[in-house]
């Protein structure tokens, strides 16, 4: 079903933090550690790595201007103990983050939150929580995390919600604007696409299709605007889908 922007490998656990100090990115890791990271941080440009491994954060860092950092050929992971946010995105700063895998993040829900900024590329969350308001990216969303995402998300590709754990607190998209497909499937923990009450969860936008498919938990889908088709089909637990204005068809 999925169409638009084309992934590019992206990996990534974002959190946030107030009191994170700010980076500006510049320079290439040739050392996967701490100190090598940090300075790498230090300039105005992009941050490239030489090197494979993990690099253990103390704190969180919080980006204030726009940035790309980037493993290229290398297997780089930037990890938190789960005690605080890994990185901060300000209002009106893009982070293009490629190949890269970001985990260990905490912003009280001991997973991975963007908050207010953009992101360039792709997004996939493995884990945890993810939170995503008042914030673009500029291609897909991907995850079996739990996700939260609006008001005025704004994603320019695919959004994808998956494989659910059981017993995991329920996922919802609230106000979002999709440019492309939503695909909800395989999810064992409850999903709310838009909620009856319009005051607090605003129905979303999408500019194609919408499926849930094979899904053991509930899944309500209620006052979306649907360019393309609405499907629904194989799913095992409660389905609700109404009050949905559908350009297409309702299959």
């Amino acid at each position: 079903m999925r169409r638009g922007v084309p992934f590019r490998g992206i990996l990534v656990g974002l959190t946030a933090l107030a009191t994170a100090p700010c980076c500006r990115a510049a320079g290439t890791v040739s050392v996967c550690d701490l100190p090598h990271f940090l300075t790498a941080l230090q300039g105005g440009g992009s941050v490239n790595f030489s090197c494979s491994g993990t690099i253990e954060l103390t704190s969180t860092i919080l980006d204030c201007a726009s940035t790309s950092i980037s493993e290229a050929a290398q297997n780089v992971t930037i990890a938190g103990n789960g005690t605080f946010g890994l990185m901060e995105v300000l209002s009106g700063v893009e982070l293009d983050l490629t190949s890269l895998t970001l985990s260990g993040g905490n912003a009280g829900g001991g997973g991975a939150v963007l908050l207010a900024g953009g992101v360039t590329g792709n997004v996939v969350v493995q884990g945890g929580d993810f939170e995503l308001r008042y914030a673009n990216v500029g291609g897909n969303v991907d995850g079996d995390s739990t996700f939260s995402i609006g008001p005025s998300a704004n994603i320019s590709g695919n959004l994808e919600i998956h494989d659910l754990a059981s017993g995991a607190a329920q996922s919802q998209v609230c106000g979002a604007n999709i440019t492309w497909n939503l695909e909800v499937h395989n999810n064992a923990a409850a999903v709310a696409i838009g909620v009856q009450d319009q005051t607090t969860c605003l129905g979303n936008t999408f500019g194609g299709s919408l499926e849930a498919h094979n899904n053991s938990a509930a899944t309500t889908v209620d006052g979306n605007t649907v360019t393309g088709d609405l499907d629904d089909h194989d799913n095992l637990g409660q389905t609700q889908v109404f009050n949905n204005l559908v350009t297409r068809s309702r299959v």
